[in-house]
């Protein structure tokens, strides 16, 4: 299995749960990256905020997440 058919799952699965992880400004980590190991420092980009929420975007794989404070 190549590594987009494994991170397809990987999002997929994700989804079903919707959850959240804890912000860590500029370190915060894409749970569907973290899980494969293929994780890069500031590759989460914070797309709207609400309160302590956060919900953001992985540019490395695309998930959209939200983590919060």
């Amino acid at each position: 299995m190549n590594i987009d058919k494994l991170l397809i799952l990987i999002k997929r699965i994700y989804m079903l749960g919707q959850k959240s992880v804890k912000f860590e400004y500029k370190q915060t980590k894409c749970p569907i990256c973290e899980s494969v190991g293929i994780q890069e420092e500031g590759s989460v980009k914070v797309i709207t905020t609400r309160g302590k929420i956060r919900y953001c975007k992985c540019k490395k794989c695309g998930t959209k997440f939200k983590a919060v404070k």
